[in-house]
């Protein structure tokens, strides 16, 4: 027995303050019964944060259809469609990555929360019976997204990845990308571009692969998305023409993959004033005789006196003393490679030997094009991210003095 306790019990001689009665009689006075657990003690999440959350449910007879509001350890504010009033016993089941519980819960506050479709929606805030692990409200880690490579060098890998029509891959099909979805990459890459304020090249990029969408969203001839390009091209100043060309060289390529290929060169119409030799080049430029080859697999054949590889796009001749009209203009973004030949016919006969001589000129270098063919030689002006480069062929007593390749139709370099 306490002190306080007897203290009470014995008769007092003398008269015992208030003040010291009341503090025995609270010190052996019965303690009040615990007051539930209040969920508002617990760190509270919202319903729409829950990522994990996949489903939450009523049982214990209620019959009512429930709406979490917000949820934490040790209770949760839930939203029912009928009445729910304080003391009610019930069990919530909660189902999601990282949790799958049925725990029972009473109601300790309600009210009405809204009227809607005749209904009265009542809220209801709930303390469990024990505590409940929550998954972290911690985010998972994403890893650092790679930064963006810039659009010629995403038209370079979707070149890359891109299914030649008519041409055996050489990478297993499921890694090649059909037309639909090369086109699908266009449209991301163009909406990237037009979403850029601060790089006015971006910008013109962006709308050089705006301008043959259409026609490749149609599946229109491969002339038009072609003329489509071009007519863009020519609107830009000389100097965003010149850095674009790269660009448009490399789309033209890709319209190739997405389009029937045609099945000649196409001959842009000549103006009438355009005479021959071109007014740009002087009138002694010797004509050389080449082989056109296009991205598509068609070939021309014919002279030339003003090519050169900073020119968008340069004449081809059938004849050194044909007629202005027979003129042809070759865009230079249509094709694979130019070869400069000894003569058209060459021999049928003669097998190019795959091999390097000693000494020769430049660096040696393996070109794979992006139909297989394989060119060996030697370069002086291999640039990577140049439209094109001259190989002198290592072969010396082949019939190509020299070729010149379109970077856009490269599949892969290499310098053995």
């Amino acid at each position: 027995m306490s002190p306080a306790e007897l203290l009470l019990l014995e008769a007092p001689e003398q008269p015992v303050p208030f003040s010291v009665r009341l503090a025995a009689r609270r010190a052996i006075a019965p303690h009040p019964p615990e007051r539930p657990r209040d969920r508002r003690a617990h760190s509270r999440r919202r319903a729409e944060d829950l990522e994990w959350l996949q489903s939450v449910r009523l049982t214990g007879g209620s019959g009512l259809g429930v709406t979490l509001v917000d949820l934490s350890e040790g209770g949760a504010l839930i939203e029912v469609d009928g009445p729910l009033r304080p003391g009610l016993k019930l069990t919530l089941e909660l189902s999601g990555h990282g949790l799958d519980t049925a725990v029972p819960l009473e109601v300790l506050r309600s009210y009405i929360a809204s009227l809607r479709g005749g209904l009265t929606y009542y809220r209801g805030a709930c303390a469990f019976a024990h505590l409940i692990d929550l998954p972290s409200a911690e985010p998972a880690a994403v890893a650092p997204r790679a930064p963006f490579v810039g659009t010629n060098a995403a038209l370079t890998l979707l070149l890359e990845r891109a299914a030649t029509p008519g041409v055996s891959p050489a990478e297993p099909s499921g890694l090649l990308l059909d037309p639909r979805q090369v086109v699908t990459v266009l449209e991301s890459l163009h909406a990237r571009g037009a979403a850029s304020q601060l790089d006015p090249v971006g910008r013109n990029m962006s709308e050089l692969i705006g301008a043959i969408l259409p026609a490749l969203q149609r599946g229109v001839s491969r002339r038009d998305a072609v003329a489509a390009l071009d007519c863009r091209l020519k609107r830009l100043p000389r100097d965003l023409q010149q850095q674009l060309l790269a660009t448009s060289i490399r789309l033209t390529a890709l319209i190739d993959r997405c389009l029937p290929p045609a099945r000649a060169p196409e001959a842009a119409p000549t103006p009438a004033a355009d005479l021959r030799p071109s007014a740009t080049v002087p009138a002694d430029t010797a004509f050389q005789k080449i082989v056109v080859r296009y991205a598509d697999g068609s070939l021309a054949k014919g002279f030339t006196q003003d090519f050169h590889p900073s020119r968008s796009q340069f004449s081809l001749w059938p004849a050194i003393n044909a007629r202005p009209s027979e003129r042809v203009l070759v865009a230079l973004a249509r094709l694979k490679a130019i070869f400069f030949v000894r003569n058209f016919n060459g021999n049928p006969e003669y097998r190019e030997r795959k091999s390097f001589t000693v000494g020769g000129q430049g660096r040696r270098i393996e070109v794979t094009f992006a139909d297989t063919e394989v060119i060996l030689g030697t370069t002086l002006n291999y640039r990577k991210d140049a439209t094109g480069f001259f190989v002198i062929p290592a072969d010396p007593a082949t019939n190509n003095t020299r070729i010149f390749v379109v970077a856009a139709a490269v599949r892969g370099v290499r310098f053995p």
